[in-house]
């Protein structure tokens, strides 16, 4: 083996990208120094997209606001801003991320996504044409109404929320329209999850944003009324459910379109031709499921690598993956973190995550050498 692709994405909650990366690719060459290491920092739409794409394009502006957070506290956040083509970038994390949002707060019938729409406001008053958002990462279940709120600009009422689905009504946000009409909107995926049911907005994403068992029985039932009246069609869209329904809220009332996050950024950065070129790929994320398998950046990479015949590692915190599941991927291995029962406060702590995939990496190193003596 002489060289080795290393992509990382974030352990949400944790460690972005960069530092995970740059110390597995750290760790790797203090094994074998003549290894050459390609670190390759990812984002599929969630946290980290901005900050890729402007380090990519160093042109844009970085446009920062003071915006509500996804439990109503005011903070800083930022979007991308390109003067000569009046195009927005915008990432619903920077604003209403899940790692904003302390444990205890972590309640989507309470949360909002209203600090995006106060995002979008100002990109239209800079004169944007064309709004690109990241959607991934997000505290909130609540269809993107709290975005839909910010952009009626209605004041003087309580911020709409996850359980404000319930109640919402036909004629609501139809002044937004003539708002939007000379705008085009993007919505760039993590996921590929339809809005309801098993695979659904809630069901899926409710327990790792805080929702409980009754929280989520009244989510999905507010979410099911929500989608008769909005708009039906949009209902089994892929990526409809992404960021807690908003990719479903820009397709019914942004009339915008949705693709994918990691495939728009991976492809910005021709990830292909720097695959081709190495003998083994490490790549992963916090936990590898089903759903590294349905648009996120780690299972694109290792889909690219398999194609291309080039073994792949994925290296997470916890998998939930039997072995039927992971001989019909495309990864050849999967090593997690978790080698006994921890409590989460301890699993989402930087210097432990670190500790456990040291562990890991020197397994892969031993096995590497058994197979090439």
């Amino acid at each position: 083996m002489k060289s080795i692709l290393v992509a990382i994405d974030s352990f949400k909650g944790c460690l972005s990208s960069k530092i995970l990366t740059e110390e597995i690719s750290t760790l790797i060459n203090s094994y074998d120094p003549n290894l050459l290491v390609h670190k390759f920092y990812l984002a599929d739409g969630g946290e980290g997209s901005l900050e890729l794409i402007l380090s990519h394009n160093s042109n844009l502006q970085k446009i920062t606001l003071t915006t509500y957070d996804a439990i109503k506290q005011e903070r800083e956040s930022y979007f991308l801003y390109d003067q000569d083509k009046h195009i927005a970038w915008i990432e619903v994390a920077t604003t209403i991320g899940l790692p904003l949002v302390p444990l205890e707060f972590r309640k989507p019938l309470i949360t909002t996504s209203y600090g995006v729409g106060q995002q979008i406001l100002k990109a239209i008053e800079l004169g944007a044409k064309k709004i690109n958002i990241f959607l991934g990462g997000t505290a909130t279940i609540d269809g993107g109404l709290g975005m839909l709120d910010a952009l009626s600009q209605v004041g003087n009422k309580p911020i709409l929320e996850g359980q404000s689905l319930v109640s919402f009504g036909s004629g609501s946000f139809s002044m937004i329209k003539d708002r939007i009409k000379d705008l085009s909107f993007v919505g760039l995926c993590d996921v590929n999850n339809p809005l309801l049911g098993p695979n659904g907005a809630v069901r899926v994403f409710g327990p790792q944003k805080g929702a409980t068992e009754y929280a989520m029985a009244i989510l999905e039932d507010g979410m099911k009324h929500y989608a008769n009246i909005a708009g039906k069609k949009y209902i089994k869209y892929p990526g409809a459910g992404a960021a807690g329904g908003i990719g479903f809220a820009i397709l019914w009332a942004l009339n915008g379109t949705l693709s994918s996050g990691s495939r728009a950024l991976l492809e910005m950065q021709h990830i292909s031709d720097l695959i081709k070129d190495v003998d083994l790929v490490i790549t992963g994320e916090g936990s590898i499921d089903e759903q590294t398998l349905m648009g996120k950046g780690p299972g694109y990479i290792a889909q690219c690598a398999k194609a291309l015949g080039i073994p792949v590692i994925g290296l997470c915190g916890r998998t939930s993956f039997n072995l039927k599941q992971l001989k019909e991927s495309p990864f050849s291995a999967i090593f997690t973190g978790i080698n006994e029962p921890q409590r989460e406060m301890d699993l989402i702590q930087p210097e432990n995550t670190i500790e456990r995939l040291k562990f890991a990496i020197h397994q892969i190193f031993n096995l590497y050498e058994m197979w090439h003596k």
